[in-house]
This record gives C-alpha cells, sequence and structure tokens, in this order.
C-alpha cells in the first residue's frame, strides 16, 4: 500500500456510512454562541458542540467540520467518520468527495473518496469538483499544459473530454460550459444541444432552464428543445410548477407549457409555493391560488414564501406563521424570521439572539 494511502487509512475512526442511511440521516441545525458553530437535532439537543470557527451544514449524511487547515466528517450523531486530514475539504456528494492524494507517478493529484476514505476513484486529476447527477466536473492539462474541464463518471472514466475553460455541475440533464466566452449546454456524452437563437442559459428548476433571445426570455427542457419561445419581458425560475413572467410591465403566471394561466396584472408578486403565491395590493401582501384568486386577505404588512405548509407573514411590527387558509398557527411575536425547514424554523424575539421552534410554536433551543 503506497505511503499517501496508509496514511488516510490511519484517519479512518469509523465505519462506512452506507448510502440508504445517508439519505435517512436525522435532521441537523446549525447554530451558533459567541462565533462558534455546532449543530443541533430537531428535539433542541447539541449533538455537535459549538466548537468551530465556521459555519457547519449537513450534506449527503455527513457533516464538514473544519479547525485550522484541517477537515473532518461526522455522521449524524456526531461521530468521526473521517478524522482531521488535509487531503478532502469538499462536502460529500453522491457519496464521495474529492480528495488530494498522489497519482501513479507520485505527483500530487486530485481522484474521490468515499466515506471509508478510501480512494475509489484514483488521484490523476489537475482538479475535482463534487458529483451532481453522476458526473463530475474534472480538469486534466492538454497538450500546451493549459487546465481544461470535462466529465467523469463514478468509476473515473471521462465521459466528457476536458476541452473546457469554464464548466457547471449537471442539473436536469444538461450541463452549462463556456466555448469561446459564450455560454452553451451539453448533454451527457458532451453533445452541444444549445438551442438555435439562444443568448444566454440560466440554471435548472423543476426540469426547465430560464433562457435569453435579446432581451426576451423563455424556457427550454433538459434535452435542449425550446418549449416555451422567448417572448417575456422578465421570467423567474419555475417553482411549484409555475413561473413569473413579465409582459407590459405586470406579473402573471404560466405553466410549463407556455400557458398563461394567471394574466398579468400584479405589481409586486412572488414564486408559487404549497400552492400559493405571496402579492402585493396597494401597499398591503396577501397570497393568491393558482386559479390567480385572493384567498387570504391583502392585510398583511409583509409576506413570504410557504414552506412545510407555514409561511412567515408580518402584521403590525411582528411576524408570525400563517397556515394555507390563512389562520394564524403561531401568532406574530417575532421581531425576524426564517422559514421552516425540516421541522424547525429559526425566529428572533426583541431581544433575544435567536431560537429554533417547531410548527406549534414550542421553542426547541434558544441561543443563550
Amino acid at each position: 500500500m503506497r505511503s499517501w494511502a496508509r496514511a488516510l487509512a490511519a484517519l479512518i475512526v469509523a465505519a462506512s456510512i452506507g448510502e440508504a442511511h445517508a439519505q435517512s440521516a436525522p435532521a441537523l441545525f446549525p447554530v451558533t454562541v459567541d462565533d462558534k458553530h455546532g449543530m443541533i437535532d430537531r428535539a433542541g439537543t447539541v449533538v455537535i458542540p459549538l466548537e468551530y470557527a465556521e459555519p457547519l451544514s449537513m450534506r449527503d449524511g455527513l457533516v464538514r467540520v473544519a479547525r485550522g487547515s484541517k477537515v473532518a466528517y461526522l455522521d449524524a450523531a456526531g461521530r468521526l467518520v473521517i478524522g482531521p486530514q488535509e487531503m478532502a475539504r469538499e462536502p460529500f456528494a453522491e457519496g464521495v468527495t474529492p480528495a488530494r492524494g498522489r497519482d501513479a507517478a507520485g505527483k500530487a493529484a486530485w481522484g474521490y473518496i468515499d466515506r471509508t476514505g478510501a480512494f475509489v476513484i484514483a488521484p490523476r486529476f489537475a482538479d475535482a469538483k463534487p458529483f451532481s447527477e453522476g458526473l463530475a466536473e474534472v480538469a486534466l492539462p492538454d497538450q500546451w499544459g493549459e487546465v481544461k474541464y470535462g466529465y467523469a463518471d463514478k468509476t473515473g472514466r471521462l465521459v466528457v473530454p476536458a476541452r473546457y475553460a469554464k464548466t457547471f455541475p449537471f442539473s436536469a440533464g444538461l450541463a452549462r460550459v463556456e466555448v469561446d466566452k459564450r455560454p452553451r449546454v451539453i448533454d451527457r456524452t458532451g453533445a452541444d444541444v444549445t438551442p438555435p437563437g439562444i443568448d444566454f442559459i440560466g440554471v435548472a428548476a423543476e426540469g426547465l432552464y430560464r433562457v435569453w433571445n435579446g432581451r426576451r426570455q423563455g424556457f427550454m427542457d433538459g434535452t435542449g428543445r425550446v418549449v416555451i419561445e422567448p417572448r417575456f419581458d422578465l421570467a423567474r425560475e419555475f417553482s411549484d410548477g409555475l413561473a413569473v413572467v413579465w409582459l407590459g410591465g405586470k406579473i402573471g403566471y404560466v405553466d410549463r407549457q407556455g400557458t398563461m394561466v394567471i394574466p398579468p396584472r400584479w405589481d409586486v408578486a412572488d414564486d408559487f409555493a404549497d400552492g400559493r403565491a405571496a402579492l402585493k395590493v396597494d401597499d398591503k401582501y396577501g397570497y393568491i391560488d393558482k386559479t390567480g384568486s385572493l384567498v387570504i386577505p391583502a392585510i398583511l404588512d409583509r409576506a413570504m414564501k410557504f414552506s412545510q405548509g407555514l409561511a412567515a407573514a408580518k402584521l403590525g411590527n411582528y411576524y408570525g406563521y400563517l397556515d394555507r387558509a390563512g389562520t394564524w398557527v403561531i401568532s406574530p411575536r417575532y421581531v425576524w424570521v426564517r422559514p421552516f425547514h425540516q421541522g424547525l424554523a429559526f425566529v428572533g424575539e426583541r431581544g433575544s439572539r435567536g431560537a429554533y421552534i417547531d410548527a406549534t410554536g414550542r421553542t426547541v433551543w434558544t441561543s443563550p
């Protein structure tokens, strides 16, 4: 065994966490006290002690923590899975993460390790980025020594040649790349499927990409086919099956076929979520349903998107949370709020440093 492999193996202090376990891992929530970061579980129990200088987040069932130049990975119970080391620094994605090691010639190179810390794709790349949809951006030098990017699969095979100066992760079956400093999209074989007449391509949302033709915007699907011709003054990405669009200075909503299901008549309106969209009527906010009917009256001073069946809204000087019928489930008493995520929301009362509450309004953790 090579010396770098033995060194990395020595860092492993727990058994591998399988993919199924990672997907079902309990939710963890970031907390901060006196500029030190940790994580709690949904019950408010501190799982990862508040002792790290960098904010923490959980991805792919593992939490990345750092101290100085070293990085370690913890499971949802706070146990070390890969101990402090300097080879891997990115969060895990799809069961692996980029790591720096030595290639067959003994030179420094990038490959990928699994949750045991073992290289599953041997180091051979000049650079490596996290996997997305089964493919990862990797770099190799060309014949002139200039580093170019392509895409590798989970075996490490280069399925899209390294010929791009700039790449982005695969999403909805396509990846954005730059060719001669112009945005293009390629499929998983590397074929350029950019529709003719398209000048710019946005990010994918719900399987559709926002695209530009001059100043007009429309949408294409994951095959590169334009499904909604660029005819809107402005647009936003799809959310909850509909997209915000502007025509004549007013906001309406289109479905995935491009049908204007809610005609443009609003000056200020948000994306749909949980079947509701916040909008402004005169100087107050309310919510419409997908027919365009105002189902929560415009009596609010601010209205945010629904998340997990609840929406943060402001009445007077304070925020609370409404259900889809417009009933206050958590009465307004907070000076700032965040959306619900995995069962908890982070909120702040006057003079407090913040607290996590559950969907009943019960406080599960308070910042001291």
